[in-house]
């Protein structure tokens, strides 16, 4: 073939071309979302405040069949006097899928009924939503775990850095942990349940950041439940922290076992 016949073929190939990959484009943006956009499992953090002050933190997981059907496990609590709960498997719970990404869903866990609305981002790899329920304000994002690597039990299947952020509400009686308070830091994992860290922490009404400071501590693991606890010292005060992991293994959701606390631990890999 010549340059001219060659350049002949290009110009009448190129309208072509360019149509098939408008029609290509177009069907993929008009491309729907429905319930089985959702199938898998994603670890979640959430946080609220109701009208009459009181802040409470959950975290745990989902589980969506891509059918309408969730189940999972939540673990929660609060500033309110009410007992830490730690993880509670529920199930019969449900969801709905808009064609635009946006939902909603409902479960009941720790005897409590749960109504949420949420969105769709990330290329289908994050749910953000916040809560339905009358009488509060808030807000938690999801995030899928990706297929599991092949794995055993056990400590193991965490094993790096991750940088963190705190933040956590105590009434009077929670005693050191009275008040707001925000922490930032790094923490470690070994692969073999210890761990250590770096930790600056800013407390309501102090004048000053608290200098970094580390600490020690241990941490389990279960991979066949994506779940685990941290426990360390920081300042003399002791921390115990079930948490859920997301992002296979990447990020880790956490919050503090003690009495008339709530807040939020979230770490990610670095």
């Amino acid at each position: 073939m010549t340059l001219a016949r060659f350049a002949k073929a290009l110009g009448m190939a190129g309208p072509v071309l360019l149509l098939f990959a408008t029609i290509l484009l177009s069907d993929r943006a008009e491309a729907a979302f429905n319930n089985a956009s959702l199938n898998g499992t994603c670890g979640f953090g959430l946080e609220s405040v109701s009208s009459g002050g009181k802040t409470s933190g959950g975290i745990g997981l989902f589980t969506f069949d891509g059918s309408g059907n969730l189940s999972g496990k939540v673990a929660a609590a609060d500033n309110s006097g009410e007992a830490f709960t730690d993880f509670t498997t529920f199930s019969g719970g449900t969801y709905s899928v808009n064609s635009d990404g946006t939902g909603t869903a409902s479960f009941s866990g720790n005897g409590t009924s749960v109504s949420l609305s949420f969105v769709i981002d990330n290329r289908g790899n994050e749910v953000r939503g916040i809560l339905g329920n009358t009488g509060k304000a808030g807000f938690f994002r999801c995030e899928m775990q990706s297929a599991l690597a092949v794995a055993t039990e056990g400590d193991s299947n965490l094993n790096g850095k991750y940088g963190f952020l705190f933040v956590e509400d105590g009434t009077q009686s929670a005693g050191q942990l009275s008040g707001t308070s925000a922490a930032i830091g790094v923490v470690s994992l070994d692969g073999s349940g210890h761990l250590n860290g770096n930790v600056a922490v800013s407390t309501a009404g102090d004048s000053a950041v608290a200098p970094f400071t580390s600490f020690t501590g241990t941490y389990t693991f279960n991979v066949n439940t994506l779940t685990g606890s941290l426990a360390f010292t920081v300042n003399g005060i002791q921390f115990t922290m079930p948490f859920a992991v997301g992002r296979r293994f990447t990020e880790i959701r956490a919050i503090n076992s003690a009495t008339n606390v709530a807040g939020i631990f979230e770490a990610r890999l670095q």
